[in-house]
Parts: C-alpha cells; sequence; structure tokens
C-alpha cells in the first residue's frame, strides 16, 4: 500500500497543556504589571492630594492670621480714637467753662 500524501499531520497533544501555561503564565504577568502601574499611580496621586491637603490648611491659618492680625489693628486703632475723642471731648469742655466764666 502506498502512503496517502494528502494526510493531515498528527497534533502534538504534549505541546497544547505547555503554551496554554505559558499564556496563561503570560496573562498574569501583565495583569501584575499594570496592577502595580496602578498601584504606582494611585500613590503618587494621594501624596499629591496630601501635599494639596497641606498647602490648603497652611493657607488658611496664613488668612486666619492675617485677620486676627487685623482685628488688632482695627481695635487698637478704635482705642486710639476713642481716646482722642475723649481728650478733645476735655478739651471742649473746658474752654466752654473757661468761656462761660470769662466776662
Amino acid at each position: 500500500m502506498a502512503a496517502d500524501p494528502i494526510s493531515p499531520a498528527p497534533a502534538p497533544a504534549s505541546r497544547s497543556p505547555a503554551v496554554l501555561a505559558w499564556v496563561i503564565a503570560a496573562v498574569l504577568a501583565l495583569v501584575a504589571a499594570w496592577a502595580g502601574r496602578l498601584y504606582v499611580a494611585e500613590r503618587a496621586q494621594a501624596s499629591l492630594l496630601r501635599d494639596q491637603e497641606r498647602l490648603a490648611q497652611l493657607e488658611l491659618r496664613a488668612v486666619r492670621n492675617q485677620a486676627e492680625a487685623e482685628r488688632i489693628v482695627a481695635q487698637r486703632q478704635l482705642a486710639d480714637e476713642r481716646a482722642r475723642s475723649a481728650e478733645f471731648e476735655r478739651q471742649l469742655r473746658e474752654s466752654r467753662a473757661k468761656a462761660g466764666a470769662s466776662p
């Protein structure tokens, strides 16, 4: 009997599970690399947000300090103006008293 020239080659049954294992390993490696990259990106984002929070807290503290300083200055100016007004009223009373006592 003559050999059949069209017969298909036998499928390599022993290679199929090994190739499948390598494909799975490669997919898992890609997933792990993607997860690692995502982890690093999220940590960088969290660090950036912490820095922004610290900066916002510092800005808030500076604004509060400025408002407190302005309040203190305004109180001092008000006290000075009240003292000056009291002095003017005293001088006015003295002037009126002198004017009323003069002939």
